[in-house]
């Protein structure tokens, strides 16, 4: 399936909306995907909807900015796992943007990731940003996590029925992931940084976008964030956006589209020559009288 997440440019303006190519879970121009409630992972257990849960993430673009929002029952600064020389705060991971979804997610390159959230990100790992031509790292060792997809998909086989993990537009076994025994990559661990500005959103201010709706999730997490950023140059085509918790105890991915943003000059341009073919077209019209 399909989404164009960008717009239609009007002469001598721009108009950013949000096209679906195909019907589907597009509400109030966000394209979602919806993750089962009962694959999230918290004290070792599936299934108990704990705080380690995702049931939903939304992307949407609107002029020259990609907004998120986040469905879950983790806050954006997660939570201390252990006591005493052993606690960790365990959050979340960086969401992953892969333009080339023929290759494999195992490989750990992608074209751009952007750090929303206090993570073990080895790149300015003081600040959030967005980066491009990222390289992860594997953190769910260090995080109380599990070593691979399979073990994450062995745990939830224990759940009655033995369901398959979700993974929201994708399962956990989807070939796309490649190889499910390897450590997952999760966090960037290189990257060029092209922005440090990411804002974040509260749940009204996501609301006030249109975002989070009832009809668009089954169930609505006990946190609901989000953040925007600028689109930076390249930024356009099919891609996988891929994003899990620091620990992988559960995930998301979602397939979308982003359209290329007008560049302000051509913009200007357009504008211009729409201007100036209105002024012939009424020259043309005082001259006739």
């Amino acid at each position: 399936m399909r989404w164009q997440l960008g717009g239609l440019v009007a002469l001598g303006a721009a108009a950013m909306v949000a096209q679906p190519a195909a019907a589907g879970t597009l509400i109030n121009g966000w394209n979602y995907s919806v993750d089962p409630g009962f694959d999230g992972i918290d004290n070792g257990v599936a299934g108990l909807g704990g705080d380690y849960e995702i049931y939903g993430l939304g992307i949407k673009q609107q002029g020259n900015h990609i907004f998120v929002g986040i469905n879950s029952n983790l806050d954006l600064d997660g939570k201390v796992i252990g006591s005493g020389r052993n606690a960790k705060q365990v959050g979340w991971g960086d969401l992953l943007f892969d333009f080339s979804p023929s290759s494999k997610f195992d490989t750990g390159k992608f074209e751009y990731g952007v750090r929303f959230a206090p993570n073990d990100n080895n790149v300015n790992s003081s600040k959030n940003g967005v980066y491009q031509n990222v390289t992860t790292a594997a953190i769910a060792s260090v995080n109380y996590g599990f070593a691979s997809f399979n073990a994450v998909k062995n745990t939830v086989d224990n759940l009655p029925g033995n369901p398959v993990p979700g993974m929201g537009d994708l399962v956990w076994n989807d070939a796309y992931f490649g190889n499910r025994t390897k450590q997952v990559g999760n966090v960037i661990g290189q990257g060029t940084e092209v922005s440090d500005v990411v804002t974040l959103l509260s749940q009204n201010q996501l609301a006030a976008l249109g975002f989070g709706t009832i009809p668009a999730f089954g169930t609505i997490g006990s946190n609901v964030f989000g953040f925007k950023f600028e689109i930076p140059k390249g930024f356009e085509g099919d891609f996988l956006a891929t994003l899990l918790f620091e620990c992988i105890n559960d995930g998301i991915t979602l397939k979308g589209t982003a359209r290329p943003v007008p560049v302000p000059g051509l913009m200007a341009g357009m504008a211009v020559a729409g201007a100036y073919g209105l002024w012939r077209q009424k020259r043309r019209k005082t001259a006739a009288v």
